[in-house]
Formats: C-alpha cells, sequence, structure tokens
C-alpha cells in the first residue's frame, strides 16, 4: 500500500473507535433515568446554615467599608 492508503485506513480505524466511544457513551445517566443523588436532611442544614454565614460575613464586611 502507499502513503495515502494507509493513512485513510488510520484515519478511518481512529473515527470507527471514536463512534464507539460516543455510541456507548460515558456520561451521567440520570439524564435518561430521572435518577438524583439523594441528600440526607442533616446535609441540607448544614448548607442552608453555610450558606447564611456567608451571608452574614458579607453583610459584616460590607458595613466595615
Amino acid at each position: 500500500m502507499n502513503g495515502k492508503g494507509v493513512l485513510g485506513i488510520g484515519i478511518a480505524v481512529a473515527g470507527a473507535g471514536l463512534g464507539c466511544v460516543l455510541l456507548c457513551g460515558c456520561g451521567d445517566d440520570s439524564t435518561k433515568t430521572g435518577t438524583q443523588v439523594q441528600v440526607s436532611e442533616q446535609t441540607k442544614t448544614e448548607v442552608k446554615d453555610m450558606r447564611d454565614m456567608y451571608k452574614d460575613m458579607g453583610k459584616d464586611k460590607k458595613k466595615k467599608n
């Protein structure tokens, strides 16, 4: 085979490999199944407390300026 034939075969094999990866998928199934990560009430409360704390810190910073 000449150089163009080998290059063409190489591109075809690479394209087939990429196509297989895209078809098989390695992404997030939640978009298809509707599943979501379950968060406990304790974690929700902790996150809310941290948000409130940072909001208060921002208010205090504005008062000092």
